[in-house]
């Protein structure tokens, strides 16, 4: 596209300055202008370039039309991105630690582009693309983050870029906002909801009343079975044949079984986002010294009883002989620090 316009700039500049030449020798000629031959020839000559650069530039405008077309069909997966990115720049709030660059994030993107087979199909190129990019950051942000932070991460993701989003009520609700008078207006409790958690499920049938018909939360025989599950989370009686959401079984774990509320969270980000585990995979030293550059440097920051001093040291082994250094950092190294720096350079 940029080829194209400076292409385009140059071949306006050369018709204006054909146009120039033009008038230029039609004010400086003398005589019959019809029996100056050269005039005569300059014109013919001047007429056959410029309907030369007038062509190159319709093709131009062409050409670029079609670029165009081309680019808008990948608009999908461009928005997706960009929602993607920003959506890993909120994690500001729960950490300060959690900065992530955009060099980092077009690097992905185009690990994304490499790594998706080509298909004639535009539909489903931009699928794999956009799965293939959404593997790719929730790796790479999921284990850049604490254990304890990832849960929330993925729930953040599921919320903007789930297959089916729920409403903003129904997250104000999981969230504890907005709740009001919902425990008041939900009516009778079923004799099988146990009295601890008695008041959370009139809140939840108060707030969406559809849920209780949907799920047929009269039916005690069904319900107390759920209750007593080890695996509540997996096992929810269907509600979705009368038009139940995936996220309105979140909402009954959360107010009748909140012991299953974390399995329950893991299992819908897990289904929602299309991805295999919210926890990253096993750390490869390999993987992240290939993703690192001169540029981009790799930061561990390690917890107590980790260490990645050993298999640095055998990574850097493999990679050939006086390539690897080691340097405590303390008062008075930055010198030396910024001199190894150097040398490896």
């Amino acid at each position: 596209k940029s080829h194209l316009l400076r292409v385009e700039e140059d071949l306006k500049v050369q018709l204006a300055g054909l146009e120039k030449t033009l008038l230029e020798t039609l004010a400086t000629s003398t005589g019959n202008i019809l029996e100056n031959e050269a005039l005569i020839q300059s014109l013919d000559e001047t007429k056959a370039k410029g309907t030369t650069v007038k062509e190159s530039l319709e093709e131009s405008t062409t050409l670029q039309k079609s670029l165009d077309e081309q680019r808008e069909a990948y608009r999908p997966i461009a928005a997706q991105g960009s929602k993607m990115f920003f959506l890993t720049r909120d994690l500001r709030a729960l950490n300060h630690m959690y900065q992530f660059s955009l060099n980092s994030f077009i690097a992905l993107f185009k690990s994304a582009l490499a790594e998706s087979a080509p298909s004639s199909d535009l539909d489903r190129r931009i699928d794999m693309l956009s799965h293939a990019l959404l593997r790719l950051v929730f790796g790479h942000v999921s284990r850049s983050i604490f254990n304890a932070d990832r849960l929330t991460f993925g729930m953040h993701f599921a919320r903007h870029l789930a297959k089916e989003r729920a409403d903003s009520d129904s997250w104000n609700f999981y969230f504890g906002l907005d709740a009001g008078d919902a425990a008041t207006r939900g009516g009778a409790v079923p004799r099988w909801v146990p009295q601890e958690v008695s008041r959370r499920y009139a809140s939840l049938v108060g707030a969406f009343p559809a849920i209780a018909s949907a799920y047929d939360l009269e039916d005690g025989g069904k319900w107390s079975n759920w209750m007593r599950s080890p695996n509540a989370e997996a096992c929810v009686p269907s509600g979705a044949q009368h038009g139940a959401s995936v996220f309105a079984e979140l909402l009954l774990v959360q107010a009748m079984r909140p012991d299953r509320l974390a399995s329950a969270m893991s299992a819908f980000v897990r289904g929602e986002l299309g991805v295999d585990s919210i926890a990253p995979e096993p750390l490869s030293m390999h993987r992240v010294c290939e993703e690192a550059s001169a540029s981009s440097p790799v930061l561990f920051i390690v917890t107590p009883g980790s260490d990645p001093s050993q298999e640095l040291e055998e990574h850097a082994a493999s990679r050939g002989e006086g390539r690897y250094h080691q340097l405590a950092m303390g008062q008075g190294q930055a010198e030396e620090a910024l001199r190894l720096l150097r040398e490896c350079a």
